[in-house]
């Protein structure tokens, strides 16, 4: 019987918010810099707002927010 431990290191990223409108609703969106790459996660609640409102899937809403984030960068 044993005890297994592992050291690790933690880095705090830069991380900022935007919106972006899809759909016609405004999206909240949480924009991460990874190491000079920008990561982009939109917040639970607008997509699950968005996604009651259109009618259109979470996954539909959350790829669609992403997206726009991409093309607009």
């Amino acid at each position: 019987i044993g005890i297994r431990r592992v050291e690790l290191e933690r880095t705090c990223l830069v991380r900022s918010e935007c919106s972006v409108e899809v759909f016609g609703e405004n999206a909240e969106v949480k924009v991460v810099d990874v190491y000079g790459e920008k990561h982009f996660y939109p917040e639970y609640e607008s997509v699950s707002q968005i996604a009651r409102k259109t009618g259109k899937s979470f996954s539909e809403v959350y790829n669609k927010i992403v997206n726009e984030c991409i093309c607009t960068k």
